[in-house]
């Protein structure tokens, strides 16, 4: 049987948080994130700008500043949050980021490393999505399988997205 393509690579902590990211950005969590913005920036022009006279009184409170807070603060917990796990994750199991292949061909999609072997038929996955740098392979609706593009060859990296186009199943591919 033909191998199919293969792409070798290897993650450290700050990869792993840049990918979960945009793993977090490109899943479906992203419109509960901008359901929340919209709220709070609602909330912000309501009580601070006053635009439509809701407030009688013309003083401001502290608390009327808490939306303005939480978008700074939140997206910093967020990132420091995920880049402690990631760190966590690559000393504890190193073995998962490390020297891991991946393998497409035209029946499934094949990650192995040291120790673990996962297999996914194509109709399994949900979507790919390629990004600047990444390529993110759906695995569910929240978790995806990141690829770093940075790491491969410009003729390896062509000849994954032209096999990846052949695929019948959600892309967004550049």
């Amino acid at each position: 049987m033909n191998e199919g393509i293969v792409i070798n690579q290897s993650l450290d902590s700050n990869q792993i948080a840049k990918a979960n990211i945009l793993v977090l950005i490109t899943s479906k969590l992203k419109y509960f994130m901008i359901l929340v913005s919209v709220a709070i920036i609602f909330n912000l022009i309501v009580n601070i700008m006053n635009p439509f006279g809701v407030k009688e009184s013309s003083q401001i409170d502290l608390k009327e500043f808490l939306p303005i807070l939480i978008l700074i603060l939140v997206p910093y917990f967020i990132w420091n949050s995920l880049k402690k796990s990631a760190q966590k994750a690559h000393l504890e199991k190193r073995r998962f980021f490390e020297n891991v292949n991946y393998i497409f061909d035209t029946t499934e999609f094949k990650i192995e490393g040291e120790n673990f072997n996962n297999v996914y038929n194509w109709n399994e996955l949900k979507k790919i999505k390629e990004t600047k740098n990444w390529f993110l392979i759906f695995t569910n609706d929240y978790q995806a399988v990141a690829l770093d593009k940075n790491q491969q060859k410009k003729e390896k990296i062509e000849e994954l997205k032209k096999f990846l186009n052949s695929l019948n199943i959600q892309k967004s591919l550049k």
